[in-house]
């Protein structure tokens, strides 16, 4: 299958694709290229979508972050042996999440959420390709450093100098604060 061609001859898929808050794309495994990679790419982190497209996944090693790389490969690694040891009809079923930063050509650095699947296998059942989507996932990271610091602030009076006292008292459960990740 041309995945690219597909999505191109699909509109409404091609929007949903190219357009939503995640980048979204097909790894073609036996090349390491991308067969798809969604044009929101420069919008969200700051690279073009072709710089990727031509340079395949070893472009992408250039933006991870230096003390990132290392251990990202090795949870990478061991994600896809565990996969490899699973019998080919079990391999479509399994969820990939790896989380990274990448630094953006402003020198800016974003925290990265990346979920990929088996999209497909070949006729022995080694996987062919892998569909993901990475979500910048920074301003969660601040939101829940806020719910976890479970410290509202309340004013004493409404003089802006005045000083603030802090209650302390927990907003979320641990179980809600996991399903508020899991929405985001």
């Amino acid at each position: 299958i041309s995945y690219d061609s597909y999505i191109q001859d699909n509109p409404a898929l091609e929007l949903i694709l190219n357009n939503g808050p995640c980048v979204t794309w097909i790894l073609d495994m036996r090349t390491l290229h991308f067969s798809f990679l969604s044009k929101n790419v420069l919008e969200l982190f700051g690279y073009d979508t072709q710089t990727f497209s031509e340079n395949g996944l070893n472009y992408f090693n250039q933006i991870v972050h230096p003390d990132d790389a290392a251990p990202t490969w090795h949870r990478v690694m061991q994600n896809w042996q565990y996969l490899m040891a699973l019998p080919p009809f079990q391999r479509k079923a399994q969820k990939l999440n790896s989380r990274y930063r990448i630094i953006k050509p402003s020198g800016k650095i974003t925290q990265v959420l990346e979920q990929s699947s088996v999209l497909q296998l070949d006729d022995r059942g080694n996987v062919t390709h892998l569909m993901g989507v990475c979500s910048d996932i920074s301003l969660l990271e601040k939101i829940e450093d806020e719910i976890l610091a479970t410290e509202p602030f309340i004013r004493k009076t409404m003089d802006v100098d005045a000083p603030i006292n802090v209650v302390t008292q927990a907003i979320l459960s641990k179980r809600e604060l996991q399903i508020v990740k899991l929405i985001a």
